[in-house]
């Protein structure tokens, strides 16, 4: 169902496909009803969200690099 990445592949926002890469597949869940994704964050303009991880709608990310 969820195929467009896999964990520990390398993702960033949909939207923004030349921004820089969000962070690093943890795991993809269902959450009442909806898929989302753990996020081990990379790069973002709040400094103080690098390393942590962050819960992020499945449909807002796109694959950038896989992970191996």
């Amino acid at each position: 169902m969820f195929n467009k990445f896999g964990k520990d592949d390398l993702v960033a926002y949909s939207e923004h496909p030349r921004s820089i890469p969000l962070g690093i597949v943890k795991s993809i869940e269902e959450k009442n009803g909806k898929a989302v994704v753990m996020v081990y964050v990379l790069d973002t303009i709040f400094e103080d969200e690098i390393g942590t991880v962050k819960c992020v709608p499945y449909h807002k990310l796109d694959l950038v690099a896989k992970g191996e």
